[in-house]
């Protein structure tokens, strides 16, 4: 049976969708999956994930006396090292690399296999100078192939001067998978429907970071007065004070919750609101999982003009987009107000592209990644 190698860095591997979509759909092309990571919390740990792919999670001791961004580079050698002596006597068809905290896998090449670099984000650290982009142009050349999460990002890149050989690259949108479609509709949990009572609610699927404007967010729920909200995802820290004292009878904050369990979160929206600030083109142009599950799910969506969801809302007509991108509290009262307005029509759209946008429509391109 053919072998990948997935080095990675995340919040969680049951919490990073994208993860559990690739492995699963490698898993049905026949390759055996192991995965070799570091948590953003740096705690080791080994096991089986929930989609049954072996795993090893390493606590950096180099994160742990420098505790800070700085020192990155010592940071991933340390992982480097720890992947070389875990791989010493092993070969796989391929190692695919996560993110671009893990460049230096590319470059130096720890484990034995040709290496795919999957990129979530863009590699922004790499396009901020001359002799940035000429790495990233290394990193390129050193890659069998790499992965973008969409023709947005792509086209930046391009333009960016990044991309020598188009020909290597390959668009893997975030599309929710049939597991998580078909996954059937739970109940909320009774602390939740106790707080909701008799109350529709919107879903603040983004968290409350600053990026999210859960302050605007939550002040134009609170002035439109009919709603309240629910907040999954964890809440900065900048916000907690605020959130309890101005908003407590309106916002439930569910917290992380795992991605298999957020339907039941979903289900019972009476719309979802998905923010992106336009600070950095990682912002601008996101097109994230949790847009397309609201949506695979039938719910309509208050979404902010960044042009990947703008696009998608033009051409479906399942929601709400803004005029900003939700740094404007009197904007967002307005994409409320239009919502309710013609809500029948805005959930009717969102229940005709359920099956739509589906990872499993892309099995032909992951197919032409490891072929």
């Amino acid at each position: 049976m053919k072998k990948i190698l997935m080095l990675v860095r995340t919040s969680g591997l049951d919490y990073d969708d994208r993860i559990r979509k690739e492995a699963i759909s490698l898993k049905k092309l026949g390759f055996n999956v192991i995965i070799l990571a570091n948590y953003t919390i740096n705690k080791s740990e080994k096991g089986i994930s929930q989609y049954g792919v072996p795993f090893k999670v390493y606590k950096l001791w180099t994160r742990k006396i420098f505790p800070s961004a700085k020192l990155l580079p010592l940071k991933m050698f340390e992982f480097w090292l720890r992947v070389f002596f875990e791989t010493l006597f092993k070969r796989f068809d391929y190692v695919w690399v996560h993110e671009e905290y893990m460049v230096l896998t590319i470059l130096l090449k720890p484990a034995r296999g040709k290496y795919i670099f999957d990129q979530h984000e863009l590699p922004l650290f790499l396009a901020k100078n001359k002799q940035m982009i000429q790495l990233y142009h290394k990193i390129e050349s050193k890659s069998y192939k790499l992965i973008v999460a969409n023709t947005d990002r792509l086209n930046y890149m391009i333009e960016s001067g990044m991309v020598i050989d188009k020909s290597k690259y390959y668009i893997l949108n975030n599309f929710p998978d049939k597991v998580f479609l078909d996954l059937p509709g739970n109940d909320l949990p009774e602390k939740v429907k106790d707080f909701i009572g008799n109350s529709k609610y919107i879903l603040m699927q983004g968290g409350g970071h600053s990026t999210r404007y859960p302050i605007e967010v939550l002040s134009a729920i609170k002035r439109h007065g009919k709603y309240k909200a629910i907040i999954v995802g964890p809440v900065a820290k900048e916000f907690e004070e605020r959130i309890s004292n101005d908003f407590q009878d309106v916002v439930y904050i569910a917290g992380y919750i795992k991605q298999l369990e957020l339907t039941q979160y979903i289900d019972h929206a009476w719309a979802s609101i998905i923010l992106y600030g336009h600070i950095g083109e990682n912002n601008i142009y996101c097109e994230p999982n949790r847009f397309y599950q609201a949506l695979n799910r039938g719910v309509p969506v208050i979404v902010g003009n960044n042009p990947p969801m703008k696009r998608i809302i033009d051409e479906t007509g399942a929601g709400i987009v803004l005029k900003t991108d939700g740094s404007q509290f009197d904007d967002i009262i307005m994409g409320i107000t239009e919502l309710e307005k013609n809500y029948t029509i805005f959930k009717q759209k969102a229940e005709l592209v359920k099956e739509k946008y589906i990872w499993e429509a892309q099995t032909e391109i992951i197919k032409n990644i490891v072929k």
